[in-house]
């Protein structure tokens, strides 16, 4: 588990589904955070090592980063910010979050889909896709704002 101090505010850029293209204004929406935590779909090397000049990457691969080293990166990754507990996978549907250890959110992507929904006492979130339009689905990534007693997701949509 990587575990993160926080004294004040820290911030987390959350992306997913760039499928090797990185949008020029995510650099602008991340511009202040602390950490970028990416869920998967990769799709190049090249989008960790840009979105690493912004801030350090944590990442976990998706179901199309099987090759060019993508593949180096976890299928699962744990992150602890302050006292909260956060699961990144690519796939919700490869963890059943109800026996997943103490989770106050779980980060994804894969569907797309952007969503924030609580299940109990875990936040579902996924920022949705930052790569190429797919159906009539919006583009998006996420920011987590943490403070020592509060965990805030909120979705930012890409002006494209």
């Amino acid at each position: 588990m990587i575990e993160i101090e926080v004294k004040k505010r820290f911030i987390v850029g959350v992306i997913s589904d760039t499928h090797g293209l990185m949008r020029l204004e995510v650099k602008n929406i991340f511009k202040n955070v602390n950490l970028i935590i990416h869920a998967g779909d990769i799709g190049n090397a090249a989008i960790i090592q840009t979105l690493a000049e912004i801030a350090p990457v944590i990442a976990v691969r998706g179901n199309i980063d099987t090759e060019n080293g993508l593949d180096r990166f976890p299928a699962v990754q744990k992150i602890r910010i302050g006292k909260f507990c956060l699961t990144v996978i690519h796939n919700i549907q490869e963890i059943n979050i109800n026996t997943a250890g103490k989770n106050e959110m779980v980060i994804f992507g894969h569907s797309h889909k952007p969503l924030i929904e609580r299940r109990d006492k875990t936040v579902l979130f996924n920022p949705g896709s930052a790569g190429r339009k797919r159906f009539s689905l919006p583009l998006s990534v996420g920011l987590i704002t943490v403070t020592p007693n509060r965990i805030k997701p909120e979705i930012h949509y890409l002006n494209i």
